[in-house]
């Protein structure tokens, strides 16, 4: 009787591809609520692989760091004991996501959360008076101890015994950041809550003075913008340093929850001044979801001055967008706007040019913003989907205005190739060259 051969174990390269199998590659953006459960059992399987045995931790913990998606508090304080415990996994991370839901101080669910990170630190580091000792140990503690020099106030003090969510909380994230220096990509969206520590935009700039790398090999940032207080907004770009020499490999820059004509303007005078050109090739901006926009402040000065209205506050304002390549901007809905075009949009091509590619959503073909005597020799395509009004163009007569304003502007876009129109919900319209 033939005796079956012996079964041959899987080879390295087998068990290293289907680890490959659960990782969302490429990941430039954070999974929706409706992805994110896909992502965590995707992690939780290729857990339970990893390790399985020695063999495959070695083979498959790159690949289990590689992607970390931050969506609670208790998340933050998992990974950050996570990289101080097991200080080879920092090496891993290419990709992070840092989507942490915050609330006001005193909401029922915020004490809640409390308590479990408490537990959390009961059951990891031996219990919450151990806190003070784990804060020091991360990457953020040098810079954030500087923040104080020379104040009377020390900085255990804002570090108290008991785990918030706040403070607390911020401190990790920033330590996480400058743990992991071989990030590739960094979408950071803003934690809802009523206003932001006086310290906590100053830890990263600190570790900047100090020489510190910060995120020196970082491609993609994606970040958004909060209406702090009523009066107040804060932006994750206020937390980076724009000084000469950093963000060599930034290619391309995100803005989520972002209004072109209000957030977006605030948000780049908030950084400051951006010192060295920034290589940023592609600049993405996309409107908040929601009703339609009732009222911007921006429409309301004379259209004669709009592209003053973003004058730049010096020379190096407009810098950091410089080489950018890609413009591609999603509006909200907002009547104003959608006859006479972007406010904004008219100051960018004005002071900068027009990038190579301009990719415009629920906006109309950008004739007035490229009308203002400025030669774009840069502009090679016009991609335009716009909002649907009742009394809009027919498609042949959209097709004809267009081709109108080529044709008597040809000299203002000369190496125009491509300009394509359509109505959101409607087929393309592409205008062939005169």
């Amino acid at each position: 009787m033939a005796t079956s051969p012996a079964r041959q174990p899987l080879t390295e390269d087998i068990i290293y591809h289907i680890g490959l199998c659960f990782l969302p590659e490429p990941w430039e953006k954070a999974p929706t609520p409706a992805e994110g459960g896909d992502f965590e059992m995707d992690m939780y399987c290729l857990r339970r692989l990893t390790y399985l045995s020695r063999a495959t931790k070695r083979l498959l913990e790159p690949l289990l760091f590689r992607f970390v998606l931050l969506q609670t508090p208790q998340d933050v304080v998992h990974f950050y004991i996570d990289l101080i415990q097991i200080p080879r996994i920092q090496k891993y991370v290419r990709h992070l996501a840092c989507v942490t839901r915050r609330r006001s101080p005193g909401n029922m669910l915020d004490l809640r959360v409390n308590r479990m990170l408490g537990g959390i630190l009961d059951e990891r580091i031996g219990g919450r008076e151990n806190k003070l000792s784990l804060m020091k140990q991360g990457a953020a503690w040098e810079p954030f101890v500087n923040i104080f020099s020379g104040m009377e106030e020390a900085p255990e003090e804002h570090l108290g015994p008991y785990l918030k969510m706040r403070g607390d909380v911020d401190y990790m994230i920033r330590s996480i950041l400058l743990s992991t220096t071989k990030l590739k990509t960094l979408v950071w969206h803003l934690d809802e809550f009523d206003r932001v520590e006086t310290w906590v935009p100053r830890v990263l700039k600190s570790a900047v003075k100090s020489d510190h790398a910060l995120l020196p090999d970082l491609e993609v940032m994606a970040l958004n913008y909060h209406k702090v207080t009523r009066n107040d907004r804060y932006s994750h770009l206020q937390d980076f340093s724009w000084e000469r020499g950093y963000w060599k490999n930034l290619r391309r820059l995100v803005f989520y929850d972002t209004d072109f004509d209000d957030g977006f303007g605030n948000m780049l005078y908030r950084a400051g001044r951006v010192g060295d050109l920034v290589p940023v090739e592609e600049l993405i901006v996309r409107a908040k979801k929601g009703p339609d926009i009732s009222s911007l402040e921006v429409f309301s000065a004379p259209a004669v001055s709009h592209h003053l209205l973003f004058r730049p506050l010096s020379e190096d304002t407009f810098r950091i967008f410089e080489k950018v390549k890609l413009l591609d901007i999603s509006f909200g809905y907002f009547s104003p706007r959608n006859e006479s075009g972007s406010v904004m949009l008219e100051a960018f091509v004005h002071w900068l040019g027009a990038p190579e590619r301009l990719h415009l959503t629920g906006h109309p073909p950008p004739f007035k913003a490229l009308a203002r005597g400025t030669v774009h020799s840069r502009l090679k395509s016009i991609q335009v989907k716009e909002w649907k009004d009742e009394e809009d163009l027919e498609q042949d007569e959209m097709r004809q205005k267009a081709e109108d304003w080529w044709r008597s502007h040809s000299a203002v876009v000369p190496n125009l190739e491509e300009f394509v129109v359509q109505r959101i919900g409607e087929s393309k319209v592409c205008i062939t060259k005169p």
